[in-house]
């Protein structure tokens, strides 16, 4: 993952990404701005199904990431 960035890879992805989705939807993003993240709900929520998990549980314990993409 670490190699990827440093290459620039996903800037490269993002940048095309954006090429197409200005073509397709005739919209200049060039002044957007976008912003994601995932967490674990603080008092959980409705599961349908019960998710195996592939980590120790410890390693779950306060997982929390984000992606920001901002571009002025």
């Amino acid at each position: 993952f670490q190699e990827w960035v440093d290459a620039g890879v996903f800037d490269k992805i993002e940048k095309e990404a954006l090429k197409l989705y200005e073509r397709s939807i005739k919209i200049r993003t060039k002044r957007m701005a976008a912003d994601g993240s995932f967490a674990k709900a603080p008092k959980g929520g409705l599961s349908r199904v019960q998710i195996q998990r592939i980590a120790a549980k410890e390693a779950l314990k306060g997982i929390f990431s984000s992606i920001g993409v901002e571009h002025l």
